[in-house]
Parts: C-alpha cells; sequence; structure tokens
C-alpha cells in the first residue's frame, strides 16, 4: 500500500475543498485533495448549479478565490453568448434611461469605433492583433429584481465603455461611474480621418490651463509626467487622492467658468435628474473645493493627464498610451457611486431581502 505524505489532507473534492487546497498550494503547504467520484466541483460540475444562486453571497461576502472563480464562468457567458440584434436594440432604450441623448450618443460613437480600432490594429504588426475588437461585444449586467420595491441597477460595458445605473425607487436613481475612452483618439487616417469622438474632454482641460497665469500653473501641474492610467482604476470604491492642483476657490471668475463648463460636460453624459443631483451635492460640497490637477505636456499631441477632484465628485482623463492618442475618461460621484450612501439610506429605512445578482 502507497503511503503519500502531505501537510494537509482535504477528503471530499466539493467546490469548497478545491477553494481550500488552493490556497493552501498558494501558501506553500503540501496538499492531497481525494474525491470518490470522477470530477471535482461538486454540483457545480455535476449538476450545474449557478456558485451565486444564493444572495447570502452579497452580503455576507466571499474569499477572493471564490469571486475569480464566480467572474470567470460570467466571463464565458459575456465572450460565448453574444447578444441578439434585438437584445440590442432593447439595451438601446435602457441606456437612454441612464444616459442624456449627448452621453446615448457618444456611448455609441464608442461602440462604432470598435471597427475603426480593428482596421487599424488589423494593418500593424501581429502583436497589434493579440485584441479582438468587435462592436457585438458589449455586455449587460442587471443586478436585483427590475421592479419599484426594491433597489436594482444595471450595467453596460464593453471595450472603453462602462455605464453603471443604480435605481432607489422613490429617492431617485444614480448614474455612477461612466468611464468613456476612445482609442484612436484622433483616427489618423481613412475614411473616419480627423474624428474626434471625445474631442471636448480634452480641449475644455487644455483650454482652462491656458488662461492660469505661470505662479497658478505652478499649483496645477503637479508632475511633468502623464498617468498611464487613470488613478482610481476600476475599484468600486475610490482611495483617498492626494490633495494636488489648483483650488477653484483661488481662480479667477474666467477660470472658475471654464472649469465649471468641464465639469457640466461630464455631468451632462447622464440623465438631467442624475446630472441635477451630481451638481447639487457639489455645490453643497464647496464648488471652490474643486482640485484641478494636470500632469504631462500642456501642447497639443503630446502625453497628459488631469483630473477634477473634490469632496463629491471625480473626474479623471488620461491621453499617454499609443503616443498620446489613445484617452480613458471616467466621471465619479463619491457619494453616490454604485448607489453609494443613497442606496444605504434606502435600506436603513426599508428592509428588503438582499438583491440577488
Amino acid at each position: 500500500m502507497d503511503v503519500i505524505r502531505t501537510d494537509i489532507a482535504i477528503i471530499g473534492g466539493g467546490l469548497g475543498a478545491c477553494a481550500a487546497a488552493l490556497a493552501a498550494a498558494r501558501l506553500g503547504r503540501r496538499v492531497v485533495l481525494t474525491e470518490e467520484t470522477h470530477w471535482l466541483g461538486g454540483q457545480l460540475t455535476n449538476q450545474a448549479v449557478p456558485p451565486d444562486e444564493h444572495p447570502w453571497i452579497e452580503e455576507l461576502g466571499a474569499t477572493a478565490t471564490y469571486r475569480a472563480l464566480r467572474e470567470g464562468i460570467r466571463e464565458y457567458y459575456r465572450l460565448h453568448l453574444p447578444l441578439s440584434a434585438e437584445a440590442r436594440a432593447r439595451i438601446d432604450s435602457l441606456l437612454l434611461t441612464g444616459l442624456s441623448q449627448r452621453g446615448f450618443a457618444t456611448a455609441k460613437d464608442i461602440i462604432r469605433h470598435e471597427a475603426i480600432l480593428h482596421a487599424i490594429e488589423a494593418a500593424g504588426p501581429p502583436e497589434m492583433r493579440r485584441w479582438v475588437r468587435d462592436s457585438n461585444r458589449y455586455y449587460l449586467s442587471v443586478f436585483g429584481e427590475p421592479n419599484a420595491s426594491t433597489p436594482w441597477g444595471w450595467r453596460v460595458e464593453g471595450h472603453h465603455l462602462s455605464v453603471n445605473y443604480t435605481e432607489l425607487g422613490a429617492t431617485g436613481h444614480v448614474v455612477s461611474p461612466v468611464f468613456f475612452g476612445a482609442n484612436p483618439a484622433r483616427v489618423p487616417s481613412g475614411p473616419k480621418a480627423g474624428l474626434r469622438i471625445l474631442a471636448a474632454e480634452e480641449d475644455l482641460a487644455r483650454d482652462l490651463v491656458k488662461l492660469l497665469d505661470a505662479s497658478q500653473r505652478k499649483v496645477a501641474i503637479f508632475s511633468d509626467t502623464a498617468y498611464v492610467e487613470i488613478a482610481s482604476r476600476n475599484d468600486p470604491k475610490v482611495s483617498a487622492l492626494k490633495a494636488e492642483g489648483l483650488r477653484a476657490a483661488d481662480m479667477t471668475s474666467a477660470q472658475q467658468a471654464q472649469l465649471r463648463r468641464i465639469v457640466e460636460h461630464y455631468a451632462g453624459r447622464v440623465t438631467t435628474a442624475a446630472r441635477a443631483h451630481a451638481m447639487r451635492d457639489l455645490e453643497e460640497g464647496g464648488f471652490g473645493e474643486l482640485r484641478f490637477a494636470w500632469a504631462g505636456s500642456t501642447e497639443v499631441g503630446q502625453a497628459h493627464y488631469y483630473r477634477i477632484h473634490g469632496p463629491t465628485i471625480l473626474i479623471e482623463y488620461d491621453n499617454q498610451q499609443n503616443n498620446a492618442n489613445h484617452i480613458h475618461t471616467v466621471w465619479r460621484d463619491l457619494r453616490h457611486d454604485f448607489g453609494g450612501d443613497l442606496l444605504a439610506e434606502h435600506y436603513k429605512k426599508h428592509k428588503h431581502p438582499t438583491p440577488k445578482r
């Protein structure tokens, strides 16, 4: 009879046992996992039971390994079960419940932009063709049960697009974060040569820099090197950011007016109600407390980054990749991202079962 020596022996190969074995192995332990049947993963592999069927997972949390498994399964469905034309049309209608007409038009431009990026990369070296660029690869996730009595939400996402909507019934709705991107930022050639789908995001901010005097620029420009990516990344909650840049309270009236144009342009991506809510919060938090921070060159065509950061909002923009021809932007409502404080207040006043995803 063979003897196997191990640090940890796990009897039974269910989903929890697999996660425990993986965690122990990652810690450098020698692990033996046994299973009497011919498969690992328990009901997940034997009976195709979904891994997130129980609402407790959203309320009580889960390990990083479990969430990685769950997201991997969801990613498989995103990639292998594309939406039909009818479903895409319905998603357009859904997007219009969260975005303004201008925001919706920009979102559709971003989706169509994938065809331009595909043509550029297809004509380039092999390393440029490693990604699939397809205007059909945009996906809908629904959180909770869509009805008037409980909070629920949705997300439409894909390359360079993520719109997050939370419905709170009588309390209203929140549309945040909203991520828009463009590659190329300026189409270099072809039938769409010169097209800039995020032109205002770049031009309005550069115009503000030009309005600053030399002493103000020393405060506003905090680095000569542009960020490669937005600092807040795709984190569910924005980490504390360093208070850098020039305060709105230290600007002239003309400069403040230009700063307000930038903020209103970003806020104007979402519905009138969501925009009004965010702008009201901004005024209550103090418009003068907004900071405009710039990094990188101020010249057109050179790498640059900026952010507008205050007690209630965060706007970020970067254009560094692909020879400064690749833009990322995000609008975040710091109090109400993904429903945020409004959702917490709603649950405090109204007891509901934890919503499923």
